[in-house]
């Protein structure tokens, strides 16, 4: 099969043009937004003073905006971890209880079969490779 010259320029093309997504696009106007604000703070006519205050209390807000969306963060995840947790303790319960009844159900069956029914001792096959005690039907 041959490839056209213009096979080779959509190729060419397409590596050459990095395709960019809506969330990519946002955080590159974000970032670019945080850029052109720090720099407006640093050409804006005030003192250095009281720069570096309104930088201080911005920052601070910021550290503290931080602590309390953590926490808030840290009490949903436990509200979660627990909420699993209780859960996963409803789920081994039941099959707990499962196992238990199907124990004391094989028991029962055990208790209905005389031991040499269980050891195949008295059992009639059809099986010619059957190679357990017993009658065999086979003639």
């Amino acid at each position: 099969m041959r490839k056209s010259i213009r096979d080779f320029d959509n190729y060419e093309l397409s590596r050459q043009r990095p395709s960019f997504t809506t969330a990519d696009k946002l955080l590159f106007l974000f970032v670019g937004g945080g850029i052109g604000a720090g720099l407006a703070l640093l050409f804006a006519p005030k003192s250095g003073a009281e720069l570096r205050g309104d930088l201080s209390d911005l920052s601070r807000r910021g550290y503290d905006e931080t602590r309390v969306l953590a926490q808030q963060v840290k009490e949903s995840s436990a509200g979660v971890y627990n909420s699993i947790r209780d859960q996963g303790e409803k789920i081994y319960d039941a099959a707990a209880a499962r196992l238990t009844r199907g124990s004391e159900a094989g028991a029962g069956l055990e208790n209905a079969f005389s031991e040499d029914e269980i050891n195949g001792r008295s059992r009639t096959s059809t099986d010619p490779f059957d190679d357990t005690p017993g009658e065999s039907n086979i003639g």
